[in-house]
């Protein structure tokens, strides 16, 4: 081999040395970007969950004060209490028979099986 050639040679093999290195920098940019994106969607996921914890709350919180102002200005006699049962329509909203009875209404009857229906 002529030192021409050599030399040749040794151009390439930097020009190929040179490409693998911007190979695995051009990887390590992309890992490290892969990598912040996972960061700023954790940091979003974690902002977005505190947000409806505060909303969750702030609702909580309006029913609450509202429920209060309802109790106050109609708690003065049983009538008045009647009203906003009958007004709110408490009797087909609530469901479960504690909540039913903390208004004073009769639990809802047990579903009665059918007799018609075979299980199994």
């Amino acid at each position: 081999m002529t030192s021409r050639e050599a030399r040749i040679e040794a151009i390439k093999e930097r020009i190929k040395a040179g490409r693998e290195k911007c190979k695995q920098r051009t990887q390590a940019v992309r890992e490290s970007w892969a990598r912040q994106e996972k960061r700023r969607q954790q940091q979003l996921q974690r902002l977005t969950n505190l947000e409806r914890v505060k909303e969750r709350k702030l609702e909580t919180r309006r029913k609450i004060l509202a429920g209060a102002a309802l109790f106050e200005k109609f708690n003065t006699d049983e009538q008045g209490w009647a009203e906003v049962v009958n007004w709110l329509d408490l009797n087909s909203f609530l469901k479960r028979d504690s909540d039913r009875e903390l208004f004073g209404l009769d639990p809802l009857e047990p579903e009665r099986p059918d007799p018609h229906r075979h299980d199994g």
